[in-house]
């Protein structure tokens, strides 16, 4: 099944760019809504079956383990609701793209983070992150 990209967003790290993305099987051009909401960036769209928001923001990075070396870190939250059954699948991956000669990712680092849905089906705050030492 060939899948076309709805929405897209890139994170830069030493590692790599952590992209997050959605994608759809059917194909077509959407109108992507951007709004600025302080520290938070709220994109969204409609396709044929669903209403999708995606809401971007820096994480705290305070919170993390003294041995952790974080310098950064972004959140995605998906919220997807159901519009009508059309055959439409959209998924959603959080990966490390690109990455600097040396790095190298597989499932056990979290890398291929995937979710799936089909209507009349509705995620409701699906929260995915990403963070500047390439963890995703």
């Amino acid at each position: 099944m060939g899948l076309n990209s709805v929405l897209s967003d890139e994170f830069i790290t030493k590692l790599g760019a952590v992209q997050c993305s959605l994608y759809s099987n059917f194909e077509d051009e959407y109108r992507i809504e951007h709004q600025i909401l302080g520290k938070v960036v709220r994109a969204s769209t409609e396709t044929k079956g669903f209403f999708i928001e995606v809401f971007s923001f820096p994480l705290p990075i305070d919170s993390s383990p003294t041995d952790m070396a974080v310098e950064g870190s972004k959140g995605w939250i998906w919220r997807i609701k159901g519009k009508i059954p059309c055959g439409e699948y959209l998924r959603i991956d959080c990966r490390l793209y690109k990455p600097k000669k040396g790095t190298s990712g597989g499932g056990a680092s979290g890398q291929f983070l995937k979710n799936g849905v089909r209507p009349p089906l509705t995620i409701n705050w699906l929260s995915t992150t990403g963070t500047r030492n390439g963890q995703c």
